[in-house]
């Protein structure tokens, strides 16, 4: 029975995590189950790459919420409809120790009425979403859930260390990404045959960061073996204006939620994201190799294009059980900075993970970000580091000021089956 407990816990989690495999015994089960992951980091800011920092006013000490992962808690529920088929409701809440905060932090646009949605109003802010799923359906999902491409960089990102996408000094912290939730979505991937795979998602109204206007549309096709697997991925949204909702356009909050640009045409396009990637094991090595284009295309051009391209390579060492390291090399051209000035901006991350008891980590990260005078690429971008944005504190750099970072912190798992 402990084997058979096992054996649906994991499955149940990788249904959460986007995977698509799935138990087939057709009974009911209850996962609770939560991370909670905070620590200490140190960002500091040097004039040039060959400075060094100068002063405490250029740098930034304080706790942070998700070096590794970010913090949360929900419950997966699964019944048995046939021995095949099961109806599944995931609710995934946002968690923040450092401040000891639920649901969101951020306000979530407006209501129909015009209304702010306040802070911590979407308590199940990371996952809120019922589905089916088995072994020759699939997997299918609808309501509030992350977007495909944010699913699939989380498995391929090199400093990502499980379950989701690597917060200090991984992908989340360059510009291409902010593209993590949708509302609304439905969401579907395909069984695997013969190693490959593929999934859909359509979205309306609503997201996390950049998804805050207009539809989504995505498309996955990916191939697995047993020591590599591909992937690729296409996003785009379609972008609304708040006057097709017969809303006033003096409501910022109206614009930010439903569309910013006044002038853009309905149904115009909005971004378009393309990323393909893989994914080798060798023995105790993982290496990996991504590329990531995204392109605004309701804004206008700079320099000839309005695209952010980032490059990644990494590898992962484990050890044994109980120790891993990690490097991480990331590689960003922004093209939509100032014409004239330099727009690359570099990541290098060197991660260690050591797991003294089965879910509990303690691990420690170096990372260096150097910019360009047209970029300012900072290690507290990511919205779960939550450093402060006032310059003078050192989280944010100049354009052309690179940054070193350093965090050390601890994560723990937990999960309950009841039946």
């Amino acid at each position: 029975m402990k084997s058979k407990n096992n054996s649906i816990k994991k499955t149940l989690l990788l249904t959460l995590l986007g995977g698509i495999a799935f138990t087939s015994q057709a009974q009911s089960s209850l996962i609770v189950f939560g991370l909670i992951d905070t620590g200490y980091a140190r960002i500091e800011n040097a004039d040039n790459y060959k400075s060094a920092v100068v002063s405490q006013g250029n740098a930034w000490n304080g706790p942070i919420n998700g070096g590794l992962s970010s913090s949360r808690y929900g419950a997966i529920g699964s019944y048995g409809l046939t021995n095949d088929l099961r109806l599944i409701g995931v609710l995934e809440a946002a968690l923040y120790p450092t401040n000891f905060a639920s649901g969101n932090t951020e306000n979530q646009g407006t209501d129909r009425y015009n209304a702010t949605i306040p802070k911590g109003a979407m308590l199940f802010s990371r996952e809120e979403t019922i589905g089916l799923a088995g072994d020759r359906f699939g997997s299918l999902k609808v309501g509030r859930s992350t977007t495909i491409s944010y699913e699939q960089t989380g498995k391929f990102d090199p400093i990502s260390a499980g379950p989701g996408l690597g917060n200090f000094g991984a992908i989340g912290s360059l510009s291409v990404y902010d593209l993590s939730r949708a509302n609304n979505q439905i969401k579907y991937y395909t069984p695997n045959f013969a190693g490959f795979e593929g999934g859909l998602a359509f979205s309306a109204l609503g997201g996390t960061g950049d998804l805050k206007d207009g539809t989504t549309r995505e498309i996955y096709l990916g191939y697995r073996a047993t020591d590599f697997q591909l992937f690729t991925t296409y996003l785009g949204t379609t972008t609304f204006t708040y006057n097709q909702f017969g809303l006033t356009s003096s409501n910022s909050n109206v614009q930010k939620y439903y569309g910013v640009d006044s002038a853009a045409t309905n149904g115009s396009p909005g971004l378009q994201v393309f990323q393909f990637g893989g994914i080798y094991n060798y023995e105790k090595y993982k290496f990996n190799l991504g590329y990531d284009t995204r392109k605004d295309l309701s804004n206008a051009a700079v320099n000839g294009s309005n695209s952010i391209n980032v490059a990644y390579t990494g590898v992962r060492y484990k050890a044994n059980t109980a120790h891993q390291v990690a490097l991480g090399y990331y590689y960003e051209t922004n093209n939509t900075v100032t014409a004239g000035k330099g727009n690359q901006a570099t990541i290098a991350t060197l991660q260690y993970v050591f797991t003294p008891y089965k879910n509990f980590d303690i691990y420690g990260i170096y990372s260096r970000v150097t910019n360009q005078s047209g970029t300012s690429i900072t290690l507290g971008d990511n919205a779960n580091i939550f450093v402060p944005s006032n310059t003078n504190t050192g989280s944010t750099p100049n354009p052309g000021e690179n940054q070193v970072g350093y965090a050390v912190g601890l994560r723990y798992q937990f999960d309950h089956v009841f039946k």
